[in-house]
């Protein structure tokens, strides 16, 4: 009875050890099974999830490593298969590469192959590409500058015009002298449309280049040649000093008093205003007078509206004055009601310490500006 018991736990034991080797067996033919075809020939790991990636008059082809561990080489062929280029694959790394160079820029087709140790070649893998070069370097710009001005604070404020991003800008450099002599270069994203250099030494020029990728798979930078740039010498005016006064404001809902006087419209907040009375309409002409303390050179004035309305100024004057007394009209403006602030020429560049809006027409009689702004140097 012992020896039947025994001969039925050995049997028990047999089939379980079977069973294992079965499930070993199977996991191996799900690894292997895409190199073994029936009649026994074997294709080796293929280059799956290949790409290209463009360069200067050279491309990158990579794909990342398989689990078949006898690859040794690969092969790339292109201009239908005229060329070719056969490299040994390392034993180790998650990527497998090759950089073809010296190639005429154009549009491609590539053929991949792989070899294992025993000179079996997988199934062929195609994978398109860009090569740039001599005519994508020619087409690119540098980004413009709308704008470059001294601010307030001696730094300098840079306006940028539209990133060409379709083209691959992603950034422009600017290289400048900074307060200590130094030359300074610093980058600035294709998404910025104003940069602000703090510590820019005063009457000295700067020079930009931009920085394209042709696409996101791209391994070379393209630059665009340096191109110099000038600070335009009129500033923004310091206001803290300034005092304004005005033909009227109104006062009926303002029991702090603070509310619609002629200073909002110097306090460099769009969203605070000078206001003509409501509450008893007074016909135009309206104005606004500055006394800056000192004598400038004016260039021009900035106007901002008051934000999302359209009944303010339409027409208007800029008119200056050295005793705030006698005033000499140097053109009349017409002023677009929209949120965005507007710029005005003053014709001749007066010098002059006080300076006037003198508007004549509106869209109602009672008129609102936000933002009053004088530049020059």
């Amino acid at each position: 009875m012992k020896k039947n018991i025994q001969k039925f736990k050995t049997l028990i034991a047999v089939v379980l050890l079977c069973g294992f080797a079965v499930t070993a067996c199977r996991k191996m033919d799900v690894t292997y099974k895409d190199f073994i075809v029936p009649g026994g020939k074997t294709y080796p790991g293929k280059a799956t999830d290949a790409k290209a990636h463009g360069g200067d008059n050279r491309i990158k082809i990579s794909w990342p490593r398989g689990v078949d561990p006898n690859l040794k080489r690969a092969a790339i062929f292109w201009n239908n298969k005229a060329d070719s280029v056969v490299f040994d694959i390392p034993a180790t790394g998650e990527e497998i590469s090759y950089i073809l160079t010296n190639m005429p820029e154009k549009i491609y087709s590539f053929i991949i192959r792989t070899y294992d140790d025993k000179g079996n070649v997988s199934v062929p893998v195609e994978v398109n590409g860009t090569v740039y070069g001599a005519n994508y370097q020619s087409s690119i710009l540098n980004r413009f500058v709308a704008s470059a001005q001294y601010g307030a604070n001696q730094d300098v404020n840079i306006a940028w015009g539209p990133a060409d991003k379709a083209s691959g800008l992603y950034a422009t450099e600017v290289v400048y002298t900074n307060n200590a002599g130094e030359e300074i270069s610093k980058w600035f994203n294709a998404s910025e449309t104003r940069s602000v250099i703090s510590d820019y030494k005063e009457d000295t020029n700067f020079k930009i280049r931009s920085a394209y990728l042709p696409d996101t798979l791209a391994i070379d930078t393209f630059y665009t040649p340096y191109e110099e740039k000038v600070v335009d010498k009129m500033r923004k005016f310091e206001k803290a000093a300034w005092t304004v006064t005005a033909d009227s404001r109104e006062e009926r809902d303002d029991p702090t008093a603070s509310l619609y006087t002629p200073a909002k419209a110097i306090d460099d907040n769009i969203n605070t205003f000078w206001h003509t009375p409501w509450t008893v309409y007074t016909p135009f002409p309206h104005w606004l007078a500055v006394d800056m303390k000192q004598t400038f050179t004016v260039g021009y004035v900035e106007l901002t509206c008051r934000q999302n309305n359209v009944k303010g100024i339409t027409e208007f004057m800029i008119q200056g004055s050295m005793d705030g007394t006698t005033w000499t009209t140097y053109n009349t403006y017409n002023l677009i009601q929209q949120n965005a602030t507007q710029r005005f020429e003053v014709s001749g560049q007066p010098q002059i310490r006080h300076i006037r809006i003198f508007a004549t027409k509106g869209v109602e009689d009672p008129t609102h500006l936000a933002e009053f702004s004088v530049f020059g140097y």
